[in-house]
């Protein structure tokens, strides 16, 4: 099995219940959701049962305490986490790319590898907060070698983030995952060359 090691930002959202222009006006707020793309994508792995870790910085802070419980709980290795004051920063540096995960939304999903393109249809699901959507659809491709099952459930895994309120809260286990492809038939088209 992959052992999958993340590097990047571990925040907390607070989410407005009402649309309006901004924060200047008073509005009603709900949550203090654990959050950040990195550690909803490790959080994703931890509920798959990939073992896997975050390398990060946290505030001595509720905040921070609640983020790092959350994961704990999850089974992800925070062991990386320094509790610090301060900022923090995250250096990218190009690999390369040897495949592309694309996400279309509510259209579904496509992987280009190797030449073939293979689609995994929409998934219906009734939207109630788009956050986490992208970065639990990351979660099975780091995870399995098999790219076509992985397009599979990184599509069910985005579509079931979004009919959560939290980011944390929109991950998934296997079991969960399993229970929407079998409700909504969701097979990839497989081995489209690409032109």
């Amino acid at each position: 099995m992959k052992k999958v090691v993340t590097i990047g930002e571990i925040l907390v959202e607070i989410v407005a219940t009402t649309k309006g222009d901004g924060f200047y006006d008073a509005q009603p707020l709900v949550g203090r959701f654990p959050s950040g793309a990195t550690a909803i994508l490790v959080d994703q792995l931890g509920k798959l049962g990939t073992p896997c870790a975050i390398i990060s910085r946290e505030g001595d802070d509720d905040f921070g305490h609640l983020d790092i419980t959350h994961l704990r709980q999850d089974i992800v290795d925070v062991s990386g986490i320094e509790i610090a004051t301060g900022s923090a920063f995250v250096r990218y540096r190009d690999d390369g790319i040897r495949s592309i995960a694309i996400k279309r939304g509510s259209e579904g999903a496509s992987l280009f590898e190797r030449g073939v393109q293979v689609d995994a249809g929409p998934i219906a699901v009734q939207e109630i907060a788009p956050t986490g959507t992208g970065d639990s659809f990351l979660s099975f491709w780091l995870k399995e070698d098999d790219p076509e099952l992985a397009l599979r459930y990184d599509n069910a895994a985005s579509a079931r983030a979004v009919a959560r309120l939290g980011p944390l809260e929109g991950t998934s286990t296997r079991p969960e995952l399993d229970a929407t492809l079998l409700d909504q038939k969701g097979e990839p088209r497989v081995g489209q060359p690409v032109k």
